[in-house]
């Protein structure tokens, strides 16, 4: 529920920067709960499904795919694009259950700056996942990283996706879905944004 809740956020926000001229400050805010969103949600599902490499995986690859249509969508290549910054923190997350501690927030530093919400988006995946395995003391770090992404979006719209989550996130709704549905979505839809802002 939560990440078709942000899918429909996305697209709203997207259509409106992209084509619209972000003349509708109402889909702009509500645009950024989008990414916390899917940080918390991933988060959960990692430590649910315990599957961070094949997620990785299908994350790196479209997020090299999306890079282009992004471009073309938006008129810029640097930060890249979201699912770049989902790949960092889940190579950060890979290294760190392999005991690679030092590696990992080595990458996690260098390659931060290169994504779309840089280290606040980076780190409030990997703290979210920490909190989700039960390490209460992440709740800071979630914290930390929130104020992060407020910081980096110039407004506190962000802070609104934690009560959502926590009011849609006990909700046991059946929704049609495939592994592919939510990036797949992403890549199309930047390709219809790219080819109708030509």
């Amino acid at each position: 529920m939560l990440k078709w809740v942000a899918l429909v956020l996305m697209t709203g926000d997207h259509v409106n920067r992209a084509l619209l001229g972000g003349q509708y400050v109402g889909l702009a805010d509500a645009g950024r709960l989008v990414f916390p969103l899917f940080a918390l949600v991933l988060a959960c599902n990692l430590v649910r499904l315990q599957a961070i490499q094949p997620a990785l995986q299908r994350l790196a690859i479209a997020a090299v795919v999306a890079q282009v249509p992004y471009y073309l969508a938006f008129g810029y290549a640097m930060p890249l694009n979201v699912l770049a910054t989902f790949a960092v923190a889940l190579c950060v997350l890979l290294l760190w259950i392999r005991q690679r501690e030092m590696l990992a927030c080595l990458v996690g530093l260098v390659l931060s700056p290169l994504v779309d919400y840089g280290l606040p988006g980076v780190a409030l995946v990997f703290f979210a996942w920490c909190w989700f395995r039960g390490q209460r003391w992440a709740a800071l770090g979630v914290a930390g990283a929130m104020a992060g992404v407020c910081f980096y979006n110039g407004n506190a719209w962000a802070l609104a996706a934690l009560p959502l989550a926590w009011a849609l996130g006990g909700l046991h709704v059946d929704l049609p879905r495939w592994r592919w549905t939510f990036l797949g979505y992403y890549l199309v839809h930047l390709v219809v944004l790219a080819l109708l802002g030509v």
